[in-house]
């Protein structure tokens, strides 16, 4: 194995360097001496970075490494890939990239790059003894491209630097390599065989062995008879120690050994441990025989590699795995249990070391209600691999299944189940010595939900769950009509299993849950408006009936009850198409059950009277799987669209229409029959989109539908002035009147004319900006449009009226305050960051006052915001202002007047007095001009409602 450890290209000793360190180096020059020397004349301090040759007599040790290079394949010369190198550079770099011992392979991989390789071209690794002082071997390098270190190093051939050489250990050299300390010795020479000559070596740091014991035991199950156990032991110990034995003890014992003959490949031990040796075969799987577990507390794994192949005793070097408890717990799990043609099915796993392999294995139905067992039967084991994985000590575990089928009594039928596996040394009864496990019993839980009453296609579809473990044993499923008004049952149908995973996953105590679902449809329900209805989801042991006959058991869920009482309608369109009215959309009632013809009448609201102007019968239903959808529960939901014409000339009505949906049986104007009536239809409607007042110059702009518009052309803008009547009028020519409007086709398609119903024009009017008034749009027949004519009125346009400069002896505004008794919706709100009081009425501004307000302390004003009411107290002065009037704590939060230069003065502060619609500062109490102050004080009643906001 090669281990890949990725180094930085500059290394001096143990301290990283970096390019410019190794400039410096270059700079300064490394001292460097080129002789003859063999690679066992290592000095006595051999310095790890660059190392110049030695000078020195070949001794014999020496001279026995040289002889023995002869017989080596020569050396290939390396070769540079560029004339361009830096020629000055007398460095001798190298790096040990990895190395790794492996299955007695020492392999190694790095790189040497100096100059010096031009005239010795010739590259070996060769491996040193540090402990002995001896070399061990040396191999000729087939050169390894290496750019990498090329674009550091500008040296002649540093292109070719890398090497990558696999050594072969023999015994005694795998003896010196995993127990010696290593140097491993890059060297250039000008001899291509056998590396001597002249040469320079560059001595990498030693290298230490791993001497450690490794191991790790991965499985030990007992099953069928054997105790098998796996793992790996790893140790460079075990060179000379090639046979691997595991043993077995039992409570400390030894109970077997095995000699490993088939020793496995651990490539995951050899990633982990790339210098211990045996690592890639460390790797065993062995069985021992084991009759029974009886009396064992414990076993304990020892793996050993041994000098003794015939009894493992001898040098050897032991991993002791931890002792692995034997198992004395009872376990199981009831997999499954279900109720299916008339029998209780179940299946699950027990596994104990509690009894003997000849014991008999039994199943008991138990009634947990009654505390009464109902019977009992004798199963045959089966094989449960994924138990023996889960409980590897227990010695049943690998045939611990068991499947079985039991009848439930009717009598029984509605109990809670239970099951209990047992095994007992009485093969007959099921008796005598016996180990139980009690699974717990069945729910006596009962849960439902009806999800869907569905009467949208005109016949009554149900859906829902009714989880319960009663049906276990109450298999027949049946789904009851039950008239809660008449108190009668209506229908009854069967229901099929419905999967329920989302019940299963809520009522995880039910059994029976994940298939609890059902669905069915009544088809020949007689149902009666206005009635009651409940749906009744049954579990019986009858298949007879609706499983209520006498000696069946049944369990039912009863849903909340439905009272067929709704009814709905929507008007999609209402068109005037040529000379008559063209009606669509939907209509839907539960009254329609008995009243199964609709008409559709047109009714006409006019000057206090109503008429009738045309009828028409739904003869047509259209599919309308939208109004399903939203009103699932309501009758024929799902066929309710319907579109019907009226020969009624739209040009001729004034007024208002309403429509009138109706169900009847045979008379259409019975007092029993079941209508819904539209909203009122105007044909006389408008809307000012704008009233834009600059200075004298005002624009108006909105729309104006009337059904009378084809005989009144004229139309006219006039201007209403508050307090004066109308001060201007003007006729609406081309471009201005008959304005294309296609968005009011939407809401008012059926006035004639509407798509062309807007209005736009622009006048003069001086002081508009100082007046309120209002704008008329009029058709009229008559050229001055006075007489026979339609009207639509914008708001009232509010002019600035607001005093400038603000004088605090003097009202905010230069109009009259506002009579409240004319007002219908009156209220005060206070805007502190305003700096204003707005008189309201509804969502109408009538009057508005300058105001100071709470300073803001951190952000928040001292003035409370929300809402308040006008309370009782109130008078002409207090201590720092006259006209108070309490709106909060009774007499703590007011509005008042500017206030005083001090208490009770009565001279007005003039530096507070000019806060006042400027900015806040009061202590939370509301300041106003002295006339709003006693205006509020003498005409707002108590009770009145203010709103305070920022």
């Amino acid at each position: 194995m090669l281990k890949k450890i990725h180094y930085k290209m500059y290394k001096s000793g143990k301290l990283w360097c970096t390019a410019l360190l190794a400039g410096m180096a270059l700079a300064l020059g490394a001292g460097m001496n080129v002789t003859t020397a063999h690679a066992a004349e290592q000095p006595a301090t051999a310095p790890t970075t660059v190392l110049a040759a030695q000078t020195a007599a070949d001794n014999g040790q020496a001279q026995s490494a040289s002889n023995s290079t002869a017989s080596q394949a020569p050396a290939t010369a390396v070769q540079s890939n560029t004339h361009y190198y830096d020629q000055n550079d007398h460095g001798n770099y190298a790096n040990l990239d990895s190395w790794s011992l492996s299955d007695g392979h020492l392999q190694l991989a790095g790189w040497q790059a100096t100059n010096q390789t031009k005239t010795m071209p010739y590259h070996y690794v060769i491996v040193y003894d540090a402990s002995q002082n001896r070399e061990l071997m040396r191999q000729a390098v087939e050169p390894v491209d290496r750019p990498d270190v090329q674009k550091v190093h500008n040296v002649y051939a540093a292109n070719q630097s890398g090497f990558n050489t696999d050594f072969k250990l023999d015994n005694s050299q795998l003896q010196a390599v995993a127990n010696d300390q290593l140097r491993i010795i890059s060297r250039y020479s000008s001899q291509a065989q056998g590396g001597e000559g002249q040469r320079l070596d560059y001595w990498f740091d030693p290298i230490n062995m791993d001497h450690g014991n490794y191991g790790y035991l991965d499985k030990l199950q007992v099953k069928d008879g054997q105790v098998t156990v796996s793992g790996w032991q790893a140790t460079n110990q075990a060179v000379g120690r090639g046979y691997h034995w595991v043993i077995l003890l039992a409570n400390g014992h030894e109970i077997g050994r095995q000699l490993v003959t088939d020793q496995l490949d651990r490539t995951d031990v050899a990633r982990a441990y790339p210098t211990v040796n045996n690592a890639l075969h460390s790797g065993f799987s062995v069985s021992f025989p084991l009759t029974s577990l009886a009396g064992i507390q414990n076993l304990q794994v020892v793996s050993r590699w041994s000098n003794d192949g015939k009894n493992g005793e001898g040098a050897r070097v032991d991993y002791w795995y931890n002792p692995v408890n034997v198992d004395q717990g009872n376990y199981a799990s009831l997999d499954n249990m279900e109720g299916k043609d008339g029998k209780l099915l179940v299946s699950g796993w027990q596994a104990t070391n509690q009894v003997s392999a000849t014991d008999s294995h039994w199943l008991i139905l138990f009634d947990a209600s009654r505390k009464q067992e109902i019977s009992r039967q004798k199963v045959t084991a089966t094989a449960r691999p994924d138990v023996a994985e889960a409980y590897p000590t227990i010695e049943n575990a690998g045939k611990s299944g068991f499947s079985g089928e039991f009848v439930v009594p009717a009598a029984f039928a509605g109990d809670s189940l239970q099951i209990i596996s047992r095994y007992s040394n009485d093969a007959k009864n099921g008796e005598g010595q016996h180990v139980d496990f009690w699974f717990p019993a069945s729910s006596t839980q009962n849960a439902g939900y009806l999800d869907d009453f569905n009467l949208s296609e005109g016949q009554l579809t149900v859906s829902g769950w009714h989880a319960t473990d009663a049906s276990l044993a109450q298999q027949n499923r049946f789904l009851i009509l039950y008239d809660n008004t008449a108190k009668r049952q209506v229908a009854v149908t069967k229901s099929a299993i419905v999967s329920r995973p989302d019940v299963a996953k809520s009522f995880g105590n039910i059994a029976t849950a994940a298939n609890s679902g059902f669905t069915g449809t009544f088809a020949d329900a007689q149902l009666v408006p206005g009635h009651s209805y409940s749906v009744v989801s049954r579990y019986s042991t009858s298949a007879k009936g609706n499983g209520g006959n006498a000696g069946a058991s049944f369990t039912d869920y009863w849903s909340n009850a439905f009272t067929l009482n709704q009814r709905a309608y929507y008007i999609d369109n209402f068109q005037a198409v040529c000379k008559h009215y063209q009606v669509s959309g939907w209509v839907a009632d539960d009254n329609a059950l008995a009243q199964p013809n609709a008409v559709v009448i047109l009714l006409n609201h006019n000057n206090g009277q109503t008429r009738e102007l045309a009828r028409t019968k739904i003869t047509d239903w259209a599919d309308r799987d939208d109004v399903a959808a939203a009103f699932p529960s309501l009758y024929r939901s799902g066929k309710s669209g319907f579109s019907v014409n009226f020969d009624v000339d739209p040009a001729t009505v004034t007024g208002d229409l309403q429509l009138v949906l109706r169900f009847y049986n045979d008379d259409q104007n019975a007092d029993s029959d079941s209508s819904q009536w539209s909203q009122s239809y105007p044909t006389n409607a408008g809307f000012f989109d704008q009233v834009k007042v600059n200075g004298d110059h005002v624009t108006v702009s909105g729309w104006h539908v009337n059904s009378q518009s084809s005989r009144m052309p004229y139309s006219w803008l006039i201007v209403i002035q508050q307090g004066k009547g109308e001060i201007f009028r003007m006729n609406l020519g081309n471009g201005q009147a008959n304005i294309s409007r296609p968005d009011l086709l939407k809401y008012y398609g059926y006035v004639p004319g509407a798509d062309h119903a807007g209005f736009n024009a622009s006048f003069n009017l001086g002081g508009a900006n100082k007046m309120n008034f209002y704008v008329i749009h009029r058709y009229s027949a008559s050229t001055d449009g006075n007489s026979d004519y339609a009207d639509v009125n914008s708001a009232m346009v509010y002019g600035d009226v607001m005093r400038h400069p603000i004088q605090w002896w003097m009202s905010s505004e230069t109009v009259p305050y506002p009579d409240l008794s004319q007002l219908h919706d009156f209220w005060i709100h206070v805007r502190i960051g305003q700096n204003r009081v707005y008189l309201m009425d509804g969502n109408n501004v009538v009057y508005t006052m300058y105001c100071t307000a709470g300073r803001y302390v951190n952000g928040v004003s001292l003035t409370p915001t929300g809402t308040y009411y006008i309370q009782q107290e109130r008078g002409d002065e207090f201590d720092y202002a006259f006209h108070w009037t309490s709106w909060k704590d009774h007499g703590v939060y007011l509005f008042h007047s500017v206030i005083f230069d001090g208490p009770w003065t009565g001279r007005i502060d003039p530096a507070e007095a000019a806060k006042l619609g400027v900015e806040p500062g009061s202590h939370g109490c509301i300041r106003l001009a002295m006339p709003d102050a006693d205006w509020i004080q003498h005409h707002v009643p108590a009770g009145t409602k203010v709103v305070i906001d920022n």
